[in-house]
């Protein structure tokens, strides 16, 4: 599945602030942030490398950098505070647990809705304890179950309303194989299939 098609979660979301964080794959988060930005969403995304995440987003040397990118629990708690739109992200990479979900909904007292994005298949518990996080607000708590992730980019370094990830994106992936595999998704691969309700995936299809 394209990283980038996470757009189509944040066009569920009636947010006015959206916050982008969660241990799964780093340029899902990035993407998702500058798809919300590029909807005129005030954005933010969690990462433990600013430069580095503003590089990927907007280029080598970005003139402006739109998209807050917060590092640290203090900056986190900060935009948590505002955030009416949160997608939690563990696919990829780290896994989500019931603790961080559960974190997470507490601290944002603005919250409107929640999407969670996770590996089909996996991650129930966490799955479960947001969902319950959420139904004691009665906040709409959306889970997009998603299989292997690639692309991401590139989008236009110049052009802030574009929502792929910069060539940056592409200069610093030192894995051939997959540097292939990401371009080759971002070239022809231009959609995805959905399918609503907890439904077995079809791996084949």
């Amino acid at each position: 599945m394209k990283r980038i098609a996470l757009l189509q979660v944040l066009q569920t979301a009636a947010a006015l602030n959206a916050v982008v964080l969660g241990p799964g794959d780093p340029w899902l988060n990035l993407a998702a942030a500058k798809v919300a930005h590029g909807k005129g969403l005030p954005s933010a995304v969690a990462s433990n490398k600013p430069d580095i995440a503003n590089q990927q987003m907007w280029g080598r040397e970005p003139a402006s950098t739109p998209v807050r990118v917060v590092d640290g629990a203090e900056e986190i708690g900060e935009v948590l505070a505002d955030a009416e739109g949160v997608v939690l992200n563990g696919a990829g990479f780290g896994k989500l647990t019931p603790n961080y979900c559960e974190i997470v909904v507490r601290n944002s007292p603005k919250l409107a809705r929640l999407t969670l994005c996770v590996e089909a298949g996996q991650a129930a518990d966490a799955v479960t304890a947001a969902r319950g996080a959420c139904a004691t607000r009665s906040i709409p708590c959306d889970v997009i179950r998603v299989g292997a992730l690639r692309g991401g980019g590139p989008g236009a370094e110049d052009d802030e309303g574009d929502v792929g990830l910069s060539k940056f994106f592409y200069d610093t992936n030192a894995d051939y194989p997959k540097f292939m595999q990401d371009s080759y998704a971002d070239k022809f691969m231009l959609g995805l299939s959905a399918t609503p309700g907890d439904k077995p995936v079809n791996f084949f299809k």
